[in-house]
């Protein structure tokens, strides 16, 4: 099992721990670690970008990207910015709807991982904890589609070069 799935399988585990009475903790816990199955996933591909046998230098590069990074390059692609150096691309370069679902889910189970590690007031519902859950697994699946698409593999690249990318004047 993938640690992505080994992630999404025990969120799914933590939403039913007390069937009848479910605990704040569990549940934020579960939020927690649907965003980190797709955060783990995302950030591996990035590695797998640059690095494609060495098992240590994929997790070392991994460890670099940043989760504010990806939620900000994920709102540029969903509004359709992409950085300077691919403005304009002959024919259009858009983003894949799943591409598009991809970064929506980023972009909410981010904060709802932020909400359910940092503010002691966010109180979930089990409903509302398993939705953000089962939004974590249709955006893995959706990754897994498109992942192998030029805009999915320029999305990923962007998490780490958007700044020198952006920086270029389009040709």
């Amino acid at each position: 099992m993938s640690r992505p799935d080994g992630h999404l399988k025990l969120a799914r585990r933590l939403l039913t721990l007390h069937p009848k009475r479910p605990n704040q903790v569990e549940l934020g816990r579960a939020v927690v670690t649907a965003y980190y199955a797709l955060f783990h996933l995302l950030t591996e591909d990035v590695a797998r970008l640059f690095v494609a046998e060495s098992e240590e230098l994929i997790a070392r590069l991994a460890r670099t990207v940043d989760h504010k990074a990806i939620k900000d390059v994920s709102g540029r692609i969903i509004g359709g910015d992409w950085p300077n150096a691919f403005k304009p691309i002959p024919g259009g370069f858009v983003a894949t709807p799943e591409l598009v679902q991809v970064a929506n889910a980023v972009i909410r189970l981010q904060g709802a991982r932020h909400r359910a590690d940092y503010d002691r007031t966010y109180s979930l519902m089990r409903v509302e904890a398993a939705e953000l859950v089962d939004l974590a697994d249709v955006a893995l699946e959706a990754w897994r589609r498109v992942r192998g698409h030029d805009a999915a593999r320029l999305y990923l690249g962007c998490f780490l070069l958007w700044k020198t990318w952006n920086d270029k004047e389009p040709r």
